[in-house]
């Protein structure tokens, strides 16, 4: 005779230790108001978390990319969530707005706490011949290193679905 076995259950207390009137939850991760579009203009805002996440769609599908977390300064152009696919809208100051890396870009994990200034600048021939975009980058503020957040990602529960399949659950852009 066979038994199955259960799942290990994590251990949830559904009565709280702690009374949560007048908290506001904390999120795993910042709801972001939009990503930057550098052909619109420049960013400025203070640069404060860096996460990862797994590409699911587009050319580099598969993939682990950066996004950069910013606490506006000032008005920027991003994508947002609830525009038409391609639309762009402006967010104000005190907005959280991500920035998605490029090789230009991978050195601001260098500069968290800081004040950013991003502008694109012109596109430069690489060593090999292929053409990445330049950016023009300033900071104030003393900078200290961001840790940068792996993907969250789920376990099988019984160890038969291969890592790297479509059902990983991670994080992933929200548009």
């Amino acid at each position: 005779m066979t038994t199955k076995k259960k799942n290990p259950q994590l251990f949830r207390n559904p009565v709280s230790p702690i009374s949560s009137d007048g908290y506001t939850p904390i999120k795993e991760r910042a709801e972001l108001a939009g990503y930057w579009v550098p052909e619109a203009g420049p960013l400025h805002g203070k640069l404060v978390e860096a996460f990862q996440f797994v590409q699911k769609s587009g050319r580099g599908r598969g993939g682990l990319r950066t996004v950069f977390v910013f606490d506006l300064a000032e008005p920027c152009v991003a994508r947002v969530k609830g525009a038409g696919p391609g639309e762009t809208d402006n967010l104000e100051a005190r907005e959280l707005c991500g920035v998605i890396a490029s090789f230009g870009l991978m050195h601001l994990v260098q500069y968290g706490g800081c004040f950013v200034k991003i502008a694109r600048g012109p596109k430069k021939t690489l060593g090999n011949g292929n053409e990445a975009w330049s950016y023009d980058l300033s900071f104030k503020g003393t900078p200290k290193p961001l840790d940068v957040r792996p993907p969250i990602t789920a376990a099988p529960m019984n160890g038969t679905t291969p890592a790297g399949t479509d059902e990983d659950v991670g994080d992933e852009l929200p548009f």
